[in-house]
């Protein structure tokens, strides 16, 4: 979660809404009497409806309403496009003023890496860790990769052959894939990647046979795996996870 640099730190005690670490904004000093809004606070989502961001947004916002932690309204906005880089002005316009605070992730830094955008991760003010998550490929159920061998198997025979929905280029979803087929020996810039605003677009994409394979955060495809629509082919983790867990992670649905 980021906010406009050198403002007070916003202290709506976000570190308990999703068992988060708390990250103190530049400019905030100890002992001084805490923020309180003024007006209706802007809760930004750099994608479209339907994918994690907006979901883990639409958590927060309900925890701090039910709660009666934020007096003023708060409003969830989708601004996305241009690989998050269209929330980022949003905010970078609005410098001074805390009551836009924007729900981000590692794009914000390889955006900047990769030249899509010069602005830097020190124009804004970090908040709090909300959540670290990992990233999943996708196929419909129907699809014949089984597991990620036969989804390199695929690549192989021809690296045009499989279209990868994904929220950015060069994003955390994009690099999970391109580790993945580099480590099998392949060329990730050969890879079929279609980008959508948001990963509800992606898994639309994937539900409809437009795309063969969703890469998302695993939380985006929970649903559907539970449904039997999707199955994961796997999962970029620190750490080889239990392929019999169901969901594969824990994943938090309410306050």
């Amino acid at each position: 979660m980021m906010a406009n640099r050198q403002v007070p730190v916003w202290r709506m005690h976000l570190a308990l809404c999703i068992g988060a670490q708390m990250v103190l904004a530049a400019g905030g000093a100890w002992g001084q009497p805490a923020w309180q809004p003024e007006k209706a606070v802007e809760l930004i989502v750099p994608t479209g409806p339907g994918g994690n961001n907006d979901k883990v947004t639409r958590l927060v916002q309900g925890i701090l309403q039910e709660r009666k932690l934020v007096a003023s309204p708060l409003v969830v906005i989708n601004k996305p496009g241009g690989g998050q880089t269209v929330s980022v002005a949003y905010v970078s316009q609005r410098q001074q003023d805390p009551h836009y605070v924007l729900f981000m992730n590692p794009t914000l830094f390889t955006n900047e890496l990769t030249g899509i955008t010069q602005r830097r991760y020190t124009e804004l003010t970090p908040l709090v860790l909300l959540l670290v998550e990992n990233t999943a490929l996708t196929v419909r159920t129907g699809s014949p990769l089984k597991g990620m061998r036969d989804l390199v198997d695929a690549l192989k025979a021809n690296p045009e052959s499989l279209s990868f929905a994904m929220p950015s280029r060069g994003g955390v979803p994009h690099l999970t894939v391109a580790a993945a087929v580099k480590a099998a020996g392949l060329d990730p810039r050969k890879l079929k990647v279609v980008v959508f605003k948001g990963s509800g677009e992606s898994m639309t994409s994937l539900l409809g046979g437009h795309v063969e394979v969703m890469v998302s955060s695993v939380g985006s495809v929970v649903g559907q795996m539970q449904a039997g629509s999707v199955r994961v082919l796997g999962i970029g983790a620190a750490q080889r996870l239990d392929p019999h867990l169901e969901p594969p992670l824990p994943v938090r649905t309410g306050a």
